[in-house]
């Protein structure tokens, strides 16, 4: 039996931690919220070491210097959130999350204020097919063509 386990971050608020606590010996697959609006308002001052344990806790060891090498390539926000999604994917697929698949296409509100990216981790291979097949479909039923 396979399950589906959506975790929807406030912020980056889930460690990896429970990630590895919920998902342990278990077939789940993840769907992942990646909020931009705490990336945006706090990576720089995560860098200068406020509320640093947080970021190290959601994900992992090694995330200073993704973003520091984003920052020396004075990449923009959606860019750096493509790194870190990137790095993140890494520490998944490190506790078996072997398939990972991101979505570049950014939820917004009403106000179109980008909110954050869909992020899916599946254990096997048809899991990132479907995630594609799902990402051509826009809020309004509208397929992409790509």
């Amino acid at each position: 039996m396979l399950g589906l386990a959506f975790i929807d971050n406030l912020g980056l608020d889930v460690p990896m931690k429970t990630i590895e606590a919920l998902t342990e010996g278990r077939k789940v697959d993840l769907v992942i919220t990646f909020q931009l609006g705490d990336l945006k308002r706090n990576l720089r001052r995560a860098l200068k070491g406020v509320d640093e344990a947080r970021w190290t806790a959601f994900f992992g060891a090694g995330w200073r210097e993704v973003a520091e090498e984003s920052e020396r390539r004075n990449l923009g926000a959606s860019d750096t959130a493509t790194e870190l999604l990137d790095f993140y994917g890494t520490k998944l697929e490190a506790i078996g999350y072997k398939h990972i698949a991101h979505s570049h296409r950014i939820m917004k509100n009403s106000r179109s204020v980008g909110l954050y990216r869909l992020l899916l981790a599946g254990k096997h291979e048809r899991a990132v097919d479907f995630f594609h097949e799902i990402s051509k479909i826009q809020y309004s039923g509208q397929r992409l063509m790509f």
